[in-house]
């Protein structure tokens, strides 16, 4: 691992350079502001630390700014607004303290600005919304405060936009209605109450993270949303009746609430990802499940469901986890006809469910309840068991929790989506739990 020697200042006459995920570390030298010629500079996904360095400013034909995923401290450069030809600029994920610069205001020709995933402070300068060619702001997961008393009309038409526990207070604010183009908006973790717009319902989403109180039916009519996030809120009531309504919705992120009420039994039917683990839902699993052939994420832990599971017919691929023989309320499991392996754990309640006929068709598992004797059934070295059972995949199912846990995990295609609108930027959206 090493550095980017001061000797790149020797290079005066390039345009671009990227030295983008190198692993490369220490200070990003002074002398970088001798290449007084660059359009281009990608430095993202290194180890770089310290502060940006106030040479910066002497690019001035620079277009494109991406310093994004290191560990960059200090305050964002005051005269980084000498800039004026740059269109993308991209600080996101670092370390960097301080307010947004008032300089930045002079940065007219900006498309895109990412200052995700900083320690950012102070208030959020609306001179940012002035910009007539900005399609992409990224200012969430910081400590920045959003003035929510001052009314604004945006001259940007924004395709994607995050303000992910800005202090965004009261309702959603209007001058979002103006965004007509928006197709990722995250407000997500700010203190936003009242119901979800008739307005916001009508734009076409690909991808929305919000932090509503109630949900409005409106929210699921047929419309372009390909992800819902509103997970780890305080959203309470039951889930609307229509639900199903959106069939391009893939990725359904609802768990750690206090919805209650029987579970649904209409959900889009090319869903993918289905959490709705954490909440108060109550009665039997519903028997629809087993016709989402497309879904691969399942959450249905921590709630009061209760009596048997079918989940036969599907593409379930992997172990069936040790920790269902302690899901006391489980009456059936029926995981007939799909591509499980290893042993069928024993134990608990997995000891009362020995009918062949749940596990049939699934030519990887072994086990007392099918009569098939597994390859470890002759007593191993006690060091050897322990190794055997410390590398069993937990590929497919996972179970935690008290009550009726059950959560299902057969394959994690997305986590979050790259980069919202930054192809360059991975972004993580996607908060543990705490137990």
């Amino acid at each position: 691992m090493g550095g980017l020697s001061p000797k790149v200042g020797s290079l005066q006459y390039l345009r671009m350079l990227d030295l983008s995920s190198n692993c490369l570390s220490r200070e990003v030298p002074e002398e970088i502001g001798n290449l007084t010629k660059l359009q281009r500079l990608s430095l993202w996904s290194n180890k770089f630390s310290n502060g940006i360095p106030s040479s910066i400013s002497y690019l001035r034909d620079l277009e494109q700014l991406i310093l994004a995923n290191n560990s960059l401290s200090k305050e964002i450069p005051s005269d980084i607004g000498d800039l004026s030809t740059l269109s993308y600029l991209a600080l996101g994920m670092n370390k960097l303290t301080g307010g947004i610069p008032a300089s930045m205001q002079k940065l007219n020709k900006l498309d895109s600005l990412d200052l995700e995933g900083n320690l950012l402070t102070r208030e959020i300068p609306f001179s940012l919304f002035n910009f007539k060619d900005l399609q992409s702001l990224q200012l969430g997961g910081n400590n920045l405060t959003w003035n929510s008393n001052i009314k604004m009309v945006p001259k940007c038409l924004l395709l994607g936009l995050s303000l992910r526990s800005s202090g965004v207070q009261g309702e959603i604010p209007e001058w979002i209605s103006t965004q007509t183009n928006l197709s990722f908006l995250e407000l997500s973790m700010n203190q936003l109450h009242g119901p979800f717009p008739q307005w916001l319902a009508e734009f076409h989403f690909f991808l929305l993270l919000f932090s509503p109180i109630t949900i409005s039916q409106a929210l699921f009519q047929p419309s372009q949303l390909y992800l819902l996030a509103l997970s780890y809120n305080n959203i309470s009531g039951e889930l609307p009746k229509n639900i199903g309504d959106s069939k391009i919705l893939r990725i359904l992120m609802l768990d750690w609430n206090n919805f209650s009420g029987l579970v649904p039994t209409t959900f889009p039917p090319n869903i993918e990802t289905l959490a709705l683990g954490g909440n108060k839902f109550f009665g039997a699993s519903p028997s629809n499940l087993t016709m989402l052939r497309n879904l691969r994420h399942l959450e249905l832990q921590d709630n009061n469901i209760s009596e048997g599971l079918d989940l036969s017919h599907n593409k379930l691929f992997g172990p069936i986890p040790i920790a269902f023989t302690k899901l006391q309320q489980l009456t059936t499991l029926d995981v007939s006809n799909n591509k499980l392996t290893c042993r069928i754990p024993i134990g608990g309640q997995m000891n009362t469910m020995a009918d062949p006929n749940f596990y049939a068709n699934n030519s990887g598992l072994c086990g007392f309840q099918i009569h098939v004797s597994c390859p470890g059934d002759l007593p191993p070295a006690p060091k050897l068991q322990e190794h055997d059972n410390k590398e069993q995949p937990w590929i497919v199912l996972e179970a935690v929790g008290i009550g009726y846990p059950m959560s299902f995990l057969l394959t994690i295609g997305m986590i979050f989506l790259a980069s919202y609108f930054n192809p360059s930027l991975p972004s993580n959206s996607r908060h543990h739990h705490p137990h």
